[in-house]
Parts: structure tokens; C-alpha cells; sequence
């Protein structure tokens, strides 16, 4: 049951029945990624935050129309700075308002990664966002832990060629799935993390 969570879903998922599902039949939050597959509303918010960018608004953020959050961590040789933009003024979005269920906000998070041993190396990401949710650290806290779940998936990818697995038995594929994330922790521990083929 996910009644009184926040789902977090990529880009692929960005469908207006999940939403509707998600709020009405689960009674939860949603904070879903955008992307191009979302031609218009994807390009609305970011013109939004654009234009918020031009006014001078996104700098301090303390006015009432946009909310800010920012995180620094140091982990992994590499400082990585969040910051988090997040509104719930939606009058350049209407359409967007009706179409998708309890719509209450857009938002932008900004990544910013610099390896401490070459602080000249830096890269930097810019993600935008719809969500359910009303406030700033909310809508922080679920983008964080989105990221946190694209990156594990990212991980098994690499190490074990998740993304070509043909599995299509449902518990083999079941099965597969509970074996990689245990044998995972032990390749990232050994010096150097093989391709594994399964």
C-alpha cells in the first residue's frame, strides 16, 4: 500500500492515468520527472524557470512564487551540490493543471558534481519536475531519493548488462533481480568491477 507516500516516476512513466491512479485509487503523492516525451508541458516548465532565471527571482528565491532548497555532499572523491526549485503558482500552466490529477507544482533541481581531486572538473544537470506535493522540501527530498533509485539501476546496468537481460519467465526474472542486488555490494567492493554477462 502506498496510501500517504510520494511515488517518484522517470520521464517514461509521465502518463496522465498513473497520476490519476497514483492520487485517486492510492490516495498518494507523485513528483515525476520530464522530458522530451512531454513536448509541451516539458517546455513550459522549463520556460518558466527560464524566465524566472531572467527576472533575478531564482537567486535568493524567497519571494512567494518560488521556493528554494539546496544540499551540499561529500562522498565517492566528488562534492555534489543540489539545489531545488520548486512553485505552486501555475498560471502559465493551466491546461497542465486540468489535464493532470491534484497538479499542485513544477520544479527544477539543478546537480552540480565536482571531483575533489581536480576541482576543475565539473559537471553540471538541470532535471524538471511536476508533482503533487506543496512544498519545496517535499519535493526535494523525493527527487533526491529518485536519483538515488535511477542510479542503482544505472549501477546494475553497468556492472551486470541489466538493460539486454531476455529473461521473460517472471520468476526467473524475479529471482535474477534478488541475486544481482546481492552479488552487487561484493563487486563494488573488489578492486576492479567486472561486466558480468548472466
Amino acid at each position: 500500500m502506498i496510501k500517504g507516500c510520494i511515488v517518484t516516476i522517470d520521464a517514461m512513466g509521465a502518463q496522465k492515468k498513473i497520476a490519476e491512479q497514483i492520487v485517486n485509487q492510492n490516495k498518494a503523492d507523485y513528483v515525476i520527472n520530464l522530458k522530451g516525451n512531454q513536448g509541451t508541458l516539458h517546455q513550459e516548465v522549463q520556460h518558466y524557470f527560464a524566465l524566472a532565471e531572467q527576472a533575478g527571482t531564482l537567486s535568493d528565491a524567497e519571494g512567494e512564487a518560488i521556493r528554494m532548497h539546496s544540499t551540499l555532499e561529500k562522498g565517492h572523491g566528488r562534492m555534489e551540490r543540489r539545489t531545488y526549485w520548486y512553485t505552486t503558482d501555475l498560471d502559465g500552466i493551466i491546461d497542465a493543471k486540468a489535464d493532470w490529477a491534484k497538479l499542485m507544482g513544477i520544479g527544477m533541481v539543478n546537480r552540480e558534481v565536482t571531483m575533489i581531486a581536480n576541482p576543475t572538473q565539473t559537471t553540471t544537470e538541470t532535471a524538471y519536475f511536476i508533482g503533487s506535493v506543496d512544498n519545496v522540501v517535499d519535493f526535494a527530498r523525493a527527487a533526491r531519493k529518485h536519483w538515488g533509485v535511477e542510479s542503482m539501476h544505472w549501477s546494475l546496468d553497468v556492472t551486470f548488462g541489466d538493460d539486454h537481460n531476455k529473461t521473460l519467465d517472471k520468476a526467473a526474472s524475479h529471482n535474477l533481480a534478488i541475486v544481482k542486488r546481492m552479488a552487487f555490494p561484493i563487486c563494488q567492493n573488489s578492486c576492479h568491477t567486472p561486466q558480468i554477462k548472466v
